[in-house]
């Protein structure tokens, strides 16, 4: 059993397979109706339950509704699968970014690229103030 629910005018109890849909990713995917239902989340051992009931009680929830819920799990599943792919190589990225960019010799003027060897000097008109400037709004002082 993957998912299944079951409504009951404006309530509706849906059982998530936690193998298929990770916590964190059902939690990311009901905050979008926070506004317009109370949503309780019940882990058991193999599945996720998520009870539902609409803020207005004069609302029923529909299939359509359960769907888009059953939707947004989906995308935020897959975002979750492919952050947990790519982690590696973001951190390398990264990681490989930082390190380039502080790496200085002796002479404070050059800047070591440790792949290439390659030595920089620094721009004379480089002020360190710049780089917390919109980049849109200094464009417009020039």
């Amino acid at each position: 059993m993957n998912t299944s629910y079951k409504i009951n005018d404006n309530k509706a109890v849906i059982k998530i397979n936690k193998n298929v849909y990770p916590l964190s990713s059902v939690k990311k995917a009901i905050f979008n109706y926070l506004n317009d239902f109370y949503i309780t989340i019940k882990e058991k051992r193999n599945r996720i339950e998520l009870l539902i009931e609409t803020k207005k009680e004069d609302e029923l929830i529909d299939d359509n509704t359960i769907k888009d819920l059953l939707n947004d799990c989906n995308r935020e599943s897959l975002r979750y699968e492919i952050s947990v792919e790519t982690k590696d190589i973001r951190e390398l990225i990264l990681g490989r970014a930082l390190y380039s960019s502080c790496i200085k010799s002796d002479n404070s003027n050059e800047i070591i690229n440790d792949t290439k060897k390659e030595y920089y000097e620094e721009d004379e008109d480089y002020d360190i103030n710049d780089i917390a400037i919109n980049w849109f709004n200094r464009r417009k002082e020039d």
